[in-house]
This record gives C-alpha cells, sequence and structure tokens, in this order.
C-alpha cells in the first residue's frame, strides 16, 4: 500500500525480478507508473494514474499477471505490452488513455480478458508488429476514438472473440452533474463513480 508519485522515470520498477507481488499501491504523476521486466509476478489493486507515458509497461517480460487494477488518464498507453509473452491481463479498468488502451507490440501468447477498456484517445485494444497468438476475449470496450481492436496486418493466430462494445450516452462526458448521474460524468446510466474518481466498470445499460 504505497504512494508513488511524480518521480523522473517510474512509479515502481520490477527489472530482471521474479515471483513479486505488487499490490494495492497508488502510482500516479510519474514517467511511467509501473515498468516490469521480470516474470511471474502478480501486480493487482493497484490504482495508476495520471502519468506521463503509460500506465503499465512490461517490456521483455513474461508469465505475469495483471488483475483488477484501475489504469486511468495516462499520457499514451494505458498498458503497453512489448516484446513480452505468457502474460494475463484480466479484470482490469483500462480508460481516459492518451493513445490506447492496450497497445501489444511484437508479443505473443498473451491473454487480455473481461476487461474494461473505454473512453481511450486512440484504439481499445491494439495488436500491432508481429504480435501472434494473443486471446483478446470478453472485454467489456466503448467510447475509444478508433475501432473497439485494432489487428494489424501479418499478425497470425489470435483469437479475437466475445468482446462487447458498450455505448454510453453522450452526457457521461460532458463534464457536468447531469440527468441520472450521481456524480459528474459518472454513475446512473453512466460508468460507476469511486472515491469522487470516474471509474469504468462492467455495468450494462438500460
Amino acid at each position: 500500500n504505497n504512494t508513488a508519485n511524480s518521480n523522473f522515470l517510474h512509479g515502481i520498477s520490477v527489472s530482471r525480478s521474479n515471483g513479486n507481488l505488487i499490490l494495492g499501491n497508488n502510482l500516479n504523476s510519474n514517467s511511467n507508473g509501473l515498468l516490469l521486466s521480470g516474470r511471474s509476478n502478480i501486480i493487482d489493486l493497484n490504482v495508476v494514474n495520471s502519468n506521463l507515458n503509460s500506465g503499465a509497461l512490461l517490456i521483455l517480460t513474461d508469465f505475469n499477471k495483471l488483475r483488477s487494477n484501475n489504469i486511468y488518464r495516462n499520457g499514451l498507453e494505458g498498458i503497453l505490452i512489448s516484446l513480452s509473452s505468457n502474460n494475463t491481463v484480466v479484470d482490469n479498468n483500462i480508460s481516459f488513455s492518451g493513445r490506447n488502451g492496450v497497445w501489444i507490440n511484437s508479443s505473443g501468447n498473451n491473454i487480455i480478458d473481461s476487461n474494461s477498456v473505454n473512453y481511450n484517445s486512440g484504439y481499445g485494444v491494439s495488436l500491432v508488429l508481429g504480435s501472434d497468438y494473443n486471446n483478446v476475449t470478453k472485454n467489456k470496450v466503448g467510447g475509444n476514438t478508433f475501432v473497439t481492436i485494432y489487428e494489424g496486418e501479418g499478425n497470425i493466430g489470435n483469437l479475437i472473440e466475445g468482446n462487447i462494445e458498450i455505448f454510453y450516452p453522450e452526457y457521461c462526458r460532458n463534464g457536468v452533474h447531469d440527468f441520472n448521474e450521481e456524480g459528474i460524468d459518472c454513475g446512473g446510466s453512466c460508468p460507476i463513480c469511486q472515491n469522487n474518481v470516474r471509474m469504468i466498470d462492467n455495468l450494462e445499460l438500460s
């Protein structure tokens, strides 16, 4: 339960270190919230927001699990996976990134499952540059600037199925407390509010 903010590089850096549990930390206003280059680590229940570049940066790493993190308002990618394999990204809220929610670059055999990926300024999930045999399944994706899930040319063997595109009402992003909202642009028919922070979750809209 640490708070790491306003660091020149990373809030937390796990480099060539294996089998760690990164649990319940607040990582904000760093260059990157989390840099991960070890293996078999668990990243669970962290709040990662307002970092200059990526919320979570996975490079040359494998067999890690990112689960139930709230990753929002980061300057570039919410989660960037590069040159990495066999990682699991499940049940995270990934929203309001300056570019893509999840960017998978030259990486294979990763699982992106049951996340909420919303209101990112690029794609919801993007697989590029030889990202093969990844599973992108059962994610709820909505309000992103470009297509929900983008797969670049030349990728092979990716399983992309069971994802749902959600359309929140336009008033959910107007900066005003109106309609049936419980706070500004959250609650009611909009993404839920938590601790005065707008969260994206798996709510079905009526």
